[in-house]
């Protein structure tokens, strides 16, 4: 059944003080409280709320990683496809694709449907900052799938940044457990598609 699209507000991030919850579980189980305690169960549990005021069947949440990653979260398909609330059941959705591979595709569709999708990628800001290691990855990927980061919601003309601002966001970026060389990848395969000769000229990468 279709529905309205709709928001919901929750103070999950503030209601429990994640550095001393650190302090008791990241030694002992090498995660933070909310990247392996945390995380996916707190946003299907504002999700639940609202499936249930609209009479939802199935409650859908993005992969966060895919198949060969051993990364010590809580959002996995063994643990959301779990979770039950009222009638609702849970699906991890994407779990096949990589990150770089959703981008490629989001990329696609908007080159085809030639309109914008606007992607909320900050997790605590209201639209995207452009600043955070989240949108500077995000923003990163789609440049490597040659789209356009204007036509998803990153506005990068509005920033006021220094040099160190800019070397902080690169470095948290590449500090995460994100797969990178994926996104590196695709950047030199499409170097080596689109080759451009001296006359300006595109040559084929199998010449």
């Amino acid at each position: 059944e279709k529905i309205d699209f709709c928001l919901a507000r929750s103070n999950f991030a503030k209601l429990i003080y994640a550095n001393s919850m650190n302090k008791e579980f990241a030694k002992k189980f090498k995660a933070s409280w909310w990247f392996g305690f945390q995380h996916s169960l707190a946003f299907l549990g504002a999700a639940a709320i609202l499936g249930y005021i609209h009479k939802v069947k199935s409650i859908y949440i993005g992969s966060s990683y895919t198949f060969g990653q051993e990364v010590r979260c809580v959002s996995d398909p063994r643990i959301d496809n779990c979770f039950r609330c009222a009638s609702m059941e849970c699906l991890h959705d994407g779990y096949e694709l990589s990150r770089q591979d959703k981008v490629e595709l989001l990329v696609k569709i908007q080159k085809k449907r030639k309109c914008e999708i606007p992607l909320q990628v900050c997790s605590f800001n209201a639209g995207n900052c452009c600043m955070c290691e989240k949108c500077f990855r995000t923003m990163l990927a789609i440049q490597a799938e040659g789209g356009d980061i204007f036509q998803f919601g990153f506005n990068i003309f509005k920033l006021n940044i220094s040099f160190q601002g800019l070397e902080r966001i690169v470095y948290l970026a590449f500090s995460t457990e994100v797969d990178h060389m994926k996104i590196f990848e695709k950047i030199r395969q499409n170097l080596a598609d689109c080759i451009v000769d001296d006359n300006g000229a595109e040559a084929s990468s199998n010449d």
